[in-house]
């Protein structure tokens, strides 16, 4: 009896990569995006528009900025769901995938996509606050219900996994998060967040891990601007998403049994 990643080889269902800006898009600049659609449409053939819904008082009517719905391109799967989608946010822009193919294509697909997108942009001086990459992995109990038992999955060892975890049944939820200061090659701060739920669904337990990684660069050196970042060839957009991908990593390595750990084969060079 045991824990087994969800697709066999390995247990990730979802990659997200997100670039946060300073000041919200214009929504003149989501409408350049939109008019693009070509430039990316063999990769993410769909668009599709959502309904913007306020729920803030906090800007009077005549100050209140004009903000264009948020829009998102998507390629679907052969069973209907998502299998990519890009999402232009009020200030970010966001990737999604369900369908991990490996470090090396997975990343060098978005930031062609984020490149084409920065550059129909206009806005060429708007600052990036953060970049995020959140993994989510989900591992299947394979035994009977009444034989539940958490620590085949987890680092009963792991300073980040409380005992209380295997005291009290096969539903429970673990959420936390901490910074880290980081100053080479950008000053900036690490925010890494780890959320692990284990779930019931249709009499079938398992563990969904979110794992979030997010670079805030720092306020009094920030010079990191959406068009700079993304369309220098100097590889700097490449390090910063290869370094979280790394600490995504260390960060699983951190709360997962050793015999998951070589399922998925979590320690192998960090471009797989």
């Amino acid at each position: 009896m045991s824990f087994e990643p969800i697709n066999g080889h390995h247990s990730i269902v979802e990659v997200v990569f997100g670039i946060h800006v300073s000041t919200i898009f214009r929504v003149e600049e989501i409408q350049e995006v939109k008019n693009a659609h070509d430039r990316w449409k063999m990769f993410l053939p769909k668009i599709l528009e959502s309904q913007l819904i306020e729920v803030s008082a906090s800007f009077s009517e005549r100050t209140r900025p004009a903000v264009e719905p948020p829009v998102s391109f998507v390629r679907y799967r052969a069973d209907g769901n998502f299998e990519w989608e890009l999402l232009i946010l009020p200030n970010a822009i966001i990737m999604k995938c369900s369908n991990y193919l490996g470090w090396n294509y997975i990343w060098k697909s978005v930031r062609d996509v984020f490149r084409e997108v920065s550059e129909v942009l206009t806005e060429k001086s708007r600052l990036v606050n953060s970049v995020t990459l959140q993994y989510t992995d989900v591992f299947l109990w394979e035994g009977k219900n009444k034989d539940y038992d958490a620590s085949k999955l987890l680092n009963l060892n792991s300073e980040y996994i409380p005992p209380t975890i295997i005291k009290n049944g096969p539903l429970w939820h673990l959420h936390q998060g901490w910074f880290r200061d980081i100053e080479n090659p950008i000053d900036g701060r690490l925010l890494m967040r780890m959320h692990l739920d284990s779930l019931n669904e249709k009499e079938k337990l398992f563990v969904r891990i979110e794992n979030l990684n997010r670079f805030d660069f720092s306020n009094q050196t920030n010079s990191i601007t959406l068009n700079n970042v993304l369309l220098k060839e100097d590889g700097t957009i490449d390090n910063i998403f290869s370094d979280l991908h790394n600490w995504s990593k260390i960060s699983l390595s951190e709360v997962l049994h050793s015999d998951l750990q070589q399922k998925i084969n979590l320690n192998a060079p960090y471009n797989d």
